[in-house]
């Protein structure tokens, strides 16, 4: 994999981060921005979404920039957009280097905030701040098992059905935003086993 895109020349000063690959933005991401955003401080959460140089496939289904305007939807229905910055970070597959790699995308030793131990683990290794999230309903709010759910409804063909169904796993101003230009269309194609008709 290319790293792309390329870190920035001067990385962005320490600060309070959230990473995730945000496949697609879900209520569980959502939960942990704002447990995040409510506190006292700070004013500021850089938002690094991960597999940045990952390519479209069924696992990987939206480029970062799409994740990003996922978020940037949720965080202006919610009135958080001044709050939020970004950061794509390409993946380099060697978890041990990760926290190195990254640092230069998202700056150093800043407080990572999360619910995720193996991504908790790496991080406090490398001496950063954890701040530990939980989540409700984590068997659900998975990025897999949303994927999932959103294949299913593309065979409902009643608007509001597939609107109460996709907002017990993601936040109704990502559901508008993945219904825009049939944006759940792409997981039904990316199938392996789908036999494409030309």
């Amino acid at each position: 994999m290319s790293l792309d895109p390329s870190p920035p020349v001067t990385p962005p000063e320490p600060g309070d981060i959230v990473l995730g690959r945000f496949q697609p933005f879900h209520l569980g991401h959502a939960g942990l921005l704002t447990s995040v955003l409510d506190a006292a401080s700070p004013a500021i959460v850089m938002v690094a979404i991960g597999s940045a140089n990952a390519g479209i496939g069924p696992n990987d289904p939206w480029s970062a920039a799409e994740r990003q305007e996922m978020i940037e939807a949720w965080a202006e229905d919610e009135g958080h957009s001044d709050r939020l910055r970004f950061v794509h970070i390409p993946d380099i597959n060697d978890p041990p280097n990760w926290v190195k790699h990254a640092e230069m995308y998202h700056g150093t030793s800043g407080v990572l905030h999360t619910s995720d131990a193996s991504t908790e683990s790496l991080y406090e290794e490398s001496g950063w701040i954890i701040q530990r999230h939980e989540l409700l309903n984590r068997e659900d709010l998975v990025g897999w098992r949303v994927r999932e759910t959103l294949k299913l409804t593309f065979a409902v063909p009643e608007v509001d059905a597939v609107q109460m169904i996709l907002k017990e796993s993601i936040p109704s101003a990502v559901i508008d935003w993945l219904s825009e230009e049939d944006r759940t269309k792409r997981l039904v194609l990316l199938e392996p086993n789908v036999e494409r008709i030309a």
